[in-house]
């Protein structure tokens, strides 16, 4: 509907631009402002994502970036659950330990007197 506006962002920072869009539906005709590839001239196509309630939103995560947030994920999943089972370990160690050099200790009080 009009030619798309930089947005007013920080600078040296890429912000993207923004324009009022219209589209139709089975609900009727829509309008919303929404982000634009910079540069767009007015009566241009874009693509427009709409959220459950016909609300402009972001695009869908791409594959690649679905892939690389899954392997992300599992990666710190398995280093997770290793520092937990390590860490479980060495307490366990560490009691056991205690409780075997306290049992040394009674046993040696007794047989060192003799």
């Amino acid at each position: 509907m009009a030619d798309a506006r930089e947005d007013g962002g920080n600078p040296g920072t890429h912000t993207g631009a923004h324009a009022p869009f219209r589209w139709n539906d089975r609900a009727g005709v829509h309008t919303a402002v929404v982000p634009v590839a910079a540069g767009q001239q007015q009566g241009t196509r874009a693509r427009v994502w709409l959220d459950a309630n016909g609300k402009p939103t972001s695009p869908p995560a791409t594959a690649q970036s679905v892939t690389v947030t899954g392997i992300t994920t599992g990666m710190a999943a398995a280093l997770g659950a290793s520092v937990i089972v390590g860490g479980t370990r060495k307490g366990m160690h560490r009691t056991f330990d205690r409780r075997r050099f306290q049992q040394w200790e009674r046993e040696w009080g007794m047989v060192e007197p003799r």
